[in-house]
Formats: C-alpha cells, sequence, structure tokens
C-alpha cells in the first residue's frame, strides 16, 4: 500500500527528461535528470551525489540505447521487455535482486503503477500526473497546480542508504530509471495523439479520483469531474436511488453486487436537463 511513509518523489520542471526529483517531504533532491544534444542525443541521470547512475541515447527508429551504472550498452528494449499480447500495457524488468517487477499503465491516457512478484495486487510505486484544481471560492475563480510525483512504496526506500551496494537503494535506482524511460515514451505517444485531437481526457487519481477535459488548442481546463458515487436504477424500476451527482465506474468486483445503471442525468449549460 502506497502510504505517507514512503518516498515521494516531485518532478521539477514536469519533464522527465530534463528535471530534479526532489524528495516533497524535506524538499531534498535525489535524483537530477538532463539530456545533452551533442553528439547524439542522450539521457543522464545521476544521484544526490553526482554520480552517473543510468544513461541512454535516444533513438527514432529503434529502441534506446542503454547503459545501466558500468554495464555495458543494451538495447532499452532488452531491459525493459513489453508485453507481447495486444492490447496489454504492461512492461517488465529485472531488479537487482533477480525478481522480474511490472510496469502497469503504458499505455495513452493511463498513469504507470509498479507491481512485484511478491505481491501482485498492491503497486509498490506509482506516477501521479500533475493536474490543475479550480479553487470556485474566489472571484474570478483561481487554480492550483498538483505537482507531477512517482511515489515508491516505503519498504523499498528503508533502509541503510550509507552502503552503495544497498539492496533497496540500487532497486530505487532501477525503478527511477525504468519509469523516466517509460514516462518519456508515453508522453511522445500521448503529445502525437494529442496533436491530432481537439480535447484531451485523463484522470488523476491523487488527492480524489478527478477526470478532467481540456482544450488542447489553449491547455485550458473545459471541466472536471470528482468521482463519487452514481445514480442506480434497479432491474425491476421498483427502486430509483440517486447517491451523488457523477458517473460512476464500478470496480470490478462490486459489479456482481450492482444491479444495471439505466440512467444518468446531467444540466448542460442552458440549464437543460439531458438523459
Amino acid at each position: 500500500m502506497i502510504t505517507n511513509s514512503n518516498l515521494s518523489l516531485t518532478l521539477t520542471p514536469d519533464n522527465p527528461s530534463n528535471c530534479d526529483l526532489t524528495d516533497a517531504e524535506i524538499g531534498k533532491v535525489v535524483y537530477h535528470v538532463f539530456t545533452v544534444f551533442d553528439p547524439q542525443t542522450t539521457t543522464i541521470v545521476e544521484n544526490a551525489a553526482g554520480e552517473k547512475i543510468a544513461s541512454w541515447e535516444w533513438s527514432d527508429v529503434r529502441s534506446d540505447v542503454l547503459t545501466l551504472g558500468n554495464a555495458p550498452p543494451v538495447s532499452s528494449s532488452v531491459w525493459l521487455k513489453k508485453s507481447m499480447v495486444p492490447f496489454k500495457d504492461t512492461v517488465i524488468f529485472t531488479g537487482t535482486d533477480t525478481k522480474t517487477y511490472k510496469w502497469k499503465g503504458n499505455s495513452l491516457g493511463s498513469s504507470l503503477e509498479l507491481f512485484s512478484p511478491d505481491d501482485k495486487s498492491s503497486a509498490i510505486a506509482r506516477f501521479t500526473k500533475s493536474y490543475r484544481v479550480k479553487n470556485q471560492n474566489t472571484d474570478p475563480p483561481t487554480y492550483t497546480t498538483t505537482p507531477s510525483q512517482l511515489v515508491i512504496a516505503g519498504y523499498v526506500v528503508s533502509g541503510d542508504f550509507s552502503s552503495p551496494d544497498h539492496e533497496a537503494l540500487r532497486l530505487q535506482d532501477l525503478i527511477v530509471v525504468s519509469f523516466l524511460m517509460l514516462e518519456k515514451s508515453k508522453r511522445a505517444r500521448d503529445k502525437s495523439v494529442t496533436n491530432r485531437s481537439k480535447h484531451r481526457v485523463f484522470t488523476v487519481f491523487n488527492p480524489k479520483t478527478t477526470t478532467v477535459v481540456e482544450n488542447n488548442a489553449a491547455a485550458e481546463r473545459i471541466e472536471s469531474l470528482e468521482w463519487n458515487d452514481c445514480l442506480v436504477v434497479e432491474e425491476d424500476y421498483s427502486v430509483i436511488q440517486r447517491v451523488g451527482d457523477c458517473i460512476y465506474h464500478p470496480p470490478r468486483s462490486a459489479q456482481n453486487e450492482l444491479r444495471t445503471i439505466r440512467t444518468v442525468a446531467f444540466t448542460g449549460l442552458d440549464n437543460k436537463t439531458y438523459k
């Protein structure tokens, strides 16, 4: 479970190829990420001590060429193995403990989550996208921006980090490197699709699950919808229960407990009710 005791790394700025990854609790830079363009476009990741832990040379045609520490360069697809199953958005890599870790959410509109082979139900790392929150209590309304963060589970980052050979520290490095590479590729794909569409729709999960619609041309938020409950109508129409004001997508475990969701109503800008 991701809790407040975990390591929350804020991306500043929100760019996986050029940013500082800062411990959100104490404000200390944990990783420095930067990209050079001569002789080849290459992203480099350094730890707080200024030691290079990884670099990857960009490639437009083939996979990037990855160098982890002092290891020889390899194609990134050798280490980060994408699922060959159609429509499956998972990527696996082998950690320093020889265990296989799996990233989920490597698709358009999704957020990356990492799972260990020991617990396939609880993420040990999760990325939360940056988003704006509208404050309607001011006139005119104001917005505050919540920064993007990579949160890594406490048991991964706990322990004595004074030793460079500490197993958890090396796994933490691999989590960060794999995340940065995947997020860079995801954003390139997202941008390609976004440039062909008028609106961008995405969902954030912190602090509350909220679906956001933005205008691509102006990068302005058109509307947002905070998930809560739903309008539920029993199959025999005998009971109509309105609980909350939003569209509800029940978790898979709860689908058998709910009857059919028949109707959803909303009010348009013309004050008319649409169903």
